[in-house]
């Protein structure tokens, strides 16, 4: 799956000028200095992000219960950070803000560049970002989908899969083939 191209799509800011909203592979987006990806339950965000930090200089993927948890990040200082999983530490949060702890700790290590994950039903919007403006060194925070698998992406995935993905369609099992996890 590592291997395999994902389509990204830029949902916020909105651009006000008439034009299309940036789409592309995860790399399109290195420059920017904090982004959001959010996706569906077992879509490839994990795997979007290990991916990512092999690939962007000096990154580092760190599961966000690892984050919090770690006793010293100083190992973490002028990387950027791939933080991944808040939508599994919200649902254990019993109303406690993991966000702010997560800001906290980012601002410790200087508000280095990150990427945060989420599903998209843990994400709280406006107010997310806002928060997360705090380490953004002014600049404006991305809000990313991770898109659906192509038809063209499974046939990648799948060796020899010409077969199978016709079945599907023939059964009317198209959906499931836009989710890795469905596989």
């Amino acid at each position: 799956m590592a291997d395999a191209k994902r389509d990204f799509l830029q949902v916020k800011p909105v651009l006000h000028d008439g034009s299309l909203q940036p789409r592309g592979e995860i790399e399109a987006f290195f420059e920017n200095y904090v982004f959001v990806v959010l996706g569906e339950p077992g879509l490839g965000k994990t795997t979007s992000f290990r991916y990512a930090a092999e690939k962007e200089e000096q990154a580092e993927f760190v599961r966000i219960g690892e984050f919090l948890s770690a006793p010293k990040l100083d190992h973490l200082i002028g990387k950027t950070l791939y933080l991944d999983g808040l939508d599994e530490h919200r649902s254990r949060a019993n109303g406690i803000d993991v966000l702010d702890a997560i800001i906290s700790r980012l601002k410790h290590l200087g508000s280095p560049k990150s990427r945060i994950s989420c599903r998209m039903a843990e994400w709280h919007g406006g107010k997310d970002l806002e928060s997360l403006s705090a380490v953004s060194n002014g600049a404006p925070i991305l809000q990313l989908e991770l898109q659906p698998l192509s038809p063209e992406d499974v046939l990648t995935l799948i060796p020899d899969a010409e077969e199978f993905v016709a079945g599907a369609r023939i059964h009317g099992l198209e959906d499931f083939l836009t989710n890795p996890q469905d596989f």
